[in-house]
């Protein structure tokens, strides 16, 4: 669920962006002129943008909700601690991994980088997959498409925006409902 967030995240910046280089490209007359200053525009507001978001997690990491929930994370075993532990049996019980005894009955588990990919190569292989044919074609190739009804420099930006668009709800489709959450069932 916490990954989940982030790609949502990620596909609202994408959206962000794209709404970010409209408004700039509408702003300023479309000249070799207008198009420098839509340009610089845009990449200055996006500057901008990104030392507020910086500044606004250092501001975050100091109130008091998130003090108060980084310290008891630390405290309180959790069900994510206790799916870990179950993974960490799992791959203890495998006997190409090894395991120390660092503090009070922690485990310290050390497992090589073949092994974990050993178990995960399937996934890895699918995400992989879909992240090379995604940025083989875009936005080198989808941008180069000839338009035939609006400019070429609108019809590149409405392509991008489309594809950021449609990429944040495909990554919202899988946001467990508000239901699952509060009655604590996992999605599957």
């Amino acid at each position: 669920m916490y990954t989940q967030a982030i790609l949502t995240g990620n596909g609202i910046a994408g959206i962000a962006v794209s709404f970010l280089r409209i408004i700039t490209k509408l702003s300023m007359p479309q000249t070799i002129k207008g198009l420098r200053y839509s340009s610089l525009l845009y990449f200055i507001l996006s500057t901008i943008f990104m030392l507020v978001c910086v500044l606004g997690v250092f501001i975050l990491l100091r109130s008091p909700f998130a003090k108060y929930h980084l310290e008891n994370d630390k405290e309180q075993p959790s069900e994510a601690d206790a799916e870990m532990s179950d993974l960490v049996n799992e791959l203890v019980s495998d006997e190409r991994s090894r395991y120390d005894l660092k503090q009070e009955g922690d485990i310290l588990l050390v497992v090589s980088l073949k092994m974990v990919f050993y178990k995960i190569w399937k996934l890895a292989m699918a995400v992989t997959g879909v992240y090379a044919v995604t940025l083989f074609g875009f936005p080198g190739i989808i941008t180069s498409i000839p338009s035939t009804s609006i400019s070429h420099a609108w019809f590149a930006i409405i392509l991008i925006t489309t594809f950021n668009v449609f990429d944040f709800v495909g990554k919202l489709i899988p946001l467990p409902s508000k239901k699952s959450v509060m009655e604590g069932k996992e999605t599957p």
